[in-house]
Order: C-alpha cells, then sequence, then structure tokens
C-alpha cells in the first residue's frame, strides 16, 4: 500500500478553533508563540519599523525564545523544581520542538519543488536561529533586554539569515502555490 502525504498542516493560530495537529496543540498549550514572535517581529522589521534586513533570523530567534519561556512557565509549576535545571531543560525542549518543526516544514518545502541541498541548508541555518533563540528564552530580564539581544547587530553578523537559495536557483519560489 502506498501513502501519497499531501505536505504537513502548519501552526494553528486562531484561538478559537480547536487545535488538530500535535503541532498545533503543543503551540496553544504554550500560548502561541509563533504568532506573539510573528506580530513582535513584523512591528520591528517591516517598513517603519526600526530594522528591515534579518526577519526571518528573527523571527526564529524570537519564536524560540517564547517557545522556551513557555515551556519555563510549564515546568515551574512543579514543586521543588530548580531553576537553572528548568532553564536548561527548557531549552533543550524547544530545540526538539523547533527541530521537529524544521524538518516538517522542510518536507514541506521539497514537496512543493524546492531543491534537497537548498532545504537542507536552510533547515541548518533556522535550526542555528533556533537555538540561539532558546538561550535568550532560557536567560533572565525583561522582554526589552530580550529583545535588544535578539536585534543586536554583532550577534546578527554572527547569525545567518535563515534563507538559502542557490545563485539563479528559480526553481523555488516562495509566492508559487
Amino acid at each position: 500500500m502506498t501513502y501519497k502525504m499531501n505536505g504537513f498542516p502548519q501552526l494553528g493560530g486562531d484561538k478559537n478553533k480547536k487545535p488538530k495537529t500535535i503541532e498545533s496543540k503543543v503551540n496553544a498549550a504554550l500560548g502561541f508563540p509563533k504568532e506573539r514572535a510573528v506580530r513582535d517581529v513584523n512591528a520591528r522589521y517591516t517598513e517603519g519599523g526600526k530594522y528591515e534586513k534579518g526577519r526571518d533570523r528573527a523571527r526564529h530567534m524570537t519564536t524560540s525564545q517564547y517557545v522556551t519561556e513557555g515551556v519555563r512557565d510549564k515546568l515551574d509549576m512543579i514543586p521543588f523544581s530548580n531553576s537553572a535545571v528548568n532553564r536548561l531543560a527548557a531549552a533543550g525542549i524547544a530545540n526538539v520542538l523547533g527541530a521537529a518543526h524544521e524538518i516538517k516544514a522542510g518536507y514541506a518545502n521539497i514537496k512543493k519543488g524546492k531543491p534537497i541541498s537548498d532545504t537542507i541548508i536552510e533547515t541548518a541555518e533556522d535550526m542555528t536561529n533556533n537555538f540561539a533563540g532558546s538561550i535568550v528564552g532560557a536567560m533572565g530580564g525583561t522582554k526589552a533586554e530580550k529583545r535588544k539581544i535578539v536585534d543586536n547587530k554583532k550577534l546578527k553578523s554572527m547569525l545567518p539569515d535563515g534563507i538559502y537559495r542557490n545563485k539563479g536557483d528559480n526553481t523555488y519560489n516562495k509566492n508559487k502555490k
């Protein structure tokens, strides 16, 4: 028997609808971190915002930061839990969740026609940015202080942009449906 998969559904951000996929259930349980991150990053990286370049990097970092903070909140409910252990565990869990999401997204991109080599490189870049965001989420400090870290010029210069395409390769178009 052959099973044909038509791609994976994306995160469900509609708070009025019951989550159906595992990813959307986790997303809802953690307080919709992806949707909050997209709103926050768009405010800073769109026309009229403070920054223009680095939106994808900031979106991945901020989402991972919010996932880590959401997991930390859940772990803090455990009696006698150690905050340092919770931070480390939350960062690890956020990275596992981020890797699962990136694998799912990479598979969907390959099905849409994106070259496998580009997909692997972009997935690695996204996972690098997710890792950096999980570290930011595990740190103490206010949202404003963490936002400054995500938007830090030096950090941006060290992290990949998260969007990869071979020069002259037009086989994949994000606007094509």
